[in-house]
C-alpha cells in the first residue's frame, strides 16, 4: 500500500496541465467571453501548459483575474481525470462577471456601474436595456448617491418600464426623461426618492387618467408634499 501511494503521488506530481477550461457562471453579464479569459490566463502565466499541475499557483491566477474591472469573482482549481496509468490534468477557471445597474454617459467619458458602485470601463458584448445617466457623475460620491435610487427603480416593474434616462446637474439635482408622457420630471435631489415616486405614481394613476398624458410639459417634485405641473 505504501509503495502504491508513493507511486500514485509521483504520477500526480508529473501530470502536466493540458487544458485551461473556462466556465462562465450562470447569470454572468457578458463583457468578456471564454477565449478572452483564456488569453488573460496565458498573459498571467505563459508557461501554464508546460507546467505540472502542482507547479501552478491557482491563488495568483485568481487574484490577477479579479483585478480585471469586469470580473466580480474567480475560482481556479485543478482537475485530474483519466485512468491510473494515464492521468490527465486541466485547470478549471470559474468566472462570475459584474452585473451593471446603470450606464453613465458624460463629457468625461462613458462607463457602466455595477451593484456595488464600481465602475466598469468596458462595453458588454451585447447591449441590454438599462437606465442611462447623463450630466455630472464624476466621482465615487456621485455614484453612491445615485445607486440606491436606481436600484429601487430597477426593482420596480412600473418604474423600470417608465424611466429610461436621468440627467444629473452639478448641484446633484436630477431630471427624469420618461418613456411615456413626453414630460420632463424635475425631481430635485434623490433624497426621499421613495416618497417622490409614490406621489408621482399617484399623479399618473389618479390625475393623468382623467386629463391625459400630453396636457403638461413639466412635472416638478422638488417641493415637499406637493407636485407642480406646467401646462404646454
Amino acid at each position: 500500500m505504501i509503495i502504491s501511494a508513493v507511486f500514485s503521488y509521483k504520477k500526480l506530481s508529473d501530470i502536466k496541465c493540458q487544458e485551461v477550461k473556462v466556465v462562465m457562471e450562470d447569470g454572468s453579464y457578458r463583457f468578456v467571453n471564454e477565449n478572452n479569459i483564456r488569453e488573460q490566463i496565458m498573459n498571467i502565466d505563459s508557461l501554464i501548459l508546460k507546467k505540472n499541475m502542482r507547479q501552478i499557483n491557482t491563488e495568483t491566477i485568481e487574484t490577477a483575474l479579479e483585478k480585471i474591472c469586469v470580473i466580480e469573482n474567480a475560482e481556479v482549481y485543478d482537475d485530474i481525470f483519466g485512468c491510473p496509468w494515464k492521468f490527465q490534468g486541466r485547470l478549471i477557471v470559474s468566472v462570475l462577471q459584474r452585473t451593471p445597474v446603470f450606464r453613465v454617459v458624460s463629457e468625461s467619458g462613458s462607463f457602466y456601474v455595477d451593484s456595488l458602485g464600481k465602475k466598469i470601463g468596458m462595453a458588454p458584448e451585447r447591449a441590454e436595456k438599462m437606465i442611462v445617466v447623463t450630466g455630472f457623475m464624476k466621482n465615487r460620491a456621485d455614484i453612491e448617491k445615485m445607486l440606491p435610487f436606481i436600484k429601487y427603480i430597477n426593482g420596480d416593474d412600473f418604474w423600470k418600464s417608465q424611466i429610461q434616462q436621468i440627467n444629473r446637474s452639478e448641484n446633484g439635482e436630477i431630471k427624469i426623461i420618461p418613456l411615456i408622457g413626453n414630460q420632463i420630471i424635475e425631481f430635485g435631489d434623490v433624497e426621499n426618492y421613495r416618497e417622490k415616486l409614490r406621489n408621482l405614481k399617484a399623479l399618473y394613476e389618479q390625475g393623468f387618467s382623467k386629463t391625459g398624458w400630453q396636457k403638461y410639459s413639466k412635472i416638478n417634485l422638488k417641493f415637499k408634499d406637493q407636485i407642480v405641473c406646467t401646462k404646454r
